[in-house]
């Protein structure tokens, strides 16, 4: 369930009609349950890609891993399938038990093969793209390592960054959202090794998540109390449980099994 955020999750959306968004909070304040709520509350018209990119480690991969979220999409449309075997076979993607894999000797290829992707995929849709890129930032973070490892001044994570803008700024029907746990503007500045303007960024409208509010904290509490099967519990050690939280509702889960656990011993 999600608590106190269905206001963030309309506004969410309201933005996504007219531009891309950077999701900005602090850690565990619950950024992945609001994209998790977009994903399942999608407005008419509208196909939501969630993906984890922690895992991610170099262009090709992220391209790789749009091809394989995009594919689910469309399965139920022959029309829509006859274009994505197409597209595969542009870009050379092999599918090899479900899972479609570009040679790694397209590496270099990687921008021409993102925007050949995201372009086929919005130009055979009626409907609105909307990728949610969860650790975008540490995906950015992790490439650049690797470059100054192998001695590599290409940065790539940049380059991403470019990538992605301009295909917002030709794509009419695609949106995005950046988020994670740690914030884009501290990785741009470990690229550059410089304050940097959020220029690769700067057309997407900012909404931060704050923790929750005294009054939808309490009812998580309550429910997750409930799930424990924990009675009785007073309004009192419900604010105070709310408070030693900070409102925040991975704290607040976390706490509660941990009581529940000493319940039971």
């Amino acid at each position: 369930m999600i608590f106190g955020r269905e206001k963030l999750v309309k506004q969410l959306y309201n933005i996504l009609k007219h531009q891309s968004i950077l999701f900005t909070g602090e850690r565990r304040v619950g950024k992945t349950f609001v994209l998790d709520e977009l994903v399942k509350t999608p407005p008419e018209n509208t196909q939501v890609i969630y993906t984890d990119l922690e895992k991610v480690d170099s262009p090709l991969e992220f391209v790789n891993d749009i091809l394989n979220k995009t594919k689910y999409l469309f399965n139920n449309k022959d029309q829509a399938k006859s274009w994505l075997e197409k597209l595969h076979g542009i870009v050379g993607g092999v599918e090899v038990g479900g899972i479609i894999k570009i040679p790694q000797a397209k590496e270099k290829e990687w921008k021409d093969l993102l925007q050949t992707t995201l372009a086929a995929i919005c130009n055979n849709t009626d409907d609105t793209i909307v990728f949610l890129w969860d650790e975008m930032p540490y995906m950015l973070q992790t490439i650049n390592v690797l470059e100054i490892a192998n001695n590599s001044t290409a940065k790539t994570s940049l380059q991403i960054l470019d990538t992605l803008r301009t295909l917002r700024k030709e794509q009419p029907k695609l949106r995005m959202i950046f988020t994670g746990s740690i914030g884009l503007h501290h990785v741009l500045n470990e690229i550059t090794g410089e304050h940097l303007s959020a220029e690769p960024v700067n057309d997407m409208d900012k909404v931060s998540i704050s923790p929750l509010t005294k009054e939808a904290a309490i009812e998580m509490i309550k429910v997750h109390l409930d799930n424990e099967n924990i009675k009785n519990a007073s309004m009192l050690c419900m604010n105070i449980i709310a408070k030693e939280c900070d409102y925040i509702p991975f704290y607040i889960e976390k706490l509660i099994r941990r009581l529940s656990l000493k319940e039971k011993k």
